[in-house]
């Protein structure tokens, strides 16, 4: 059973770095996917749960609330082009008050 602090790296090369209690990943951790997309925060029963970043390998960016694996709370997503939303959101779906901007100016 893992407990304390641990990497597990598995046979596709995703890996996780981080606290276990239980054999599950909780506390504070660091988990990076195959695709190369990063998440590091808070865990709790084996899912992203709490304050995190989540990096996507294509440059985008969210740093936030999680519940369940999916961002819920506050939040702010940005992307490359300097777009950014900043504002709630509900089981991973932007919700609630929020503003976008864009990268020419603009927004809403």
């Amino acid at each position: 059973v893992r407990h304390g602090h641990g990497v597990q790296v598995w046979f596709d090369g995703a890996r996780y770095e981080g606290s276990w209690d239980n054999d599950q990943a909780h506390g504070h951790g660091r988990f990076v996917h195959l695709d190369g997309d990063i998440y590091e925060g808070q865990w709790h029963r084996d899912k992203a749960h709490g304050k995190g970043k989540y990096i996507f390998h294509a440059g985008s960016a969210y740093v936030g609330e999680w519940r369940e694996d999916l961002q819920h709370g506050e939040g702010e997503e940005t992307w490359p082009d300097g777009s950014r939303y900043s504002g709630q959101y509900c089981k991973g779906v932007k919700s609630g008050i929020g503003s976008f901007s864009w990268s020419d100016g603009s927004s809403y």
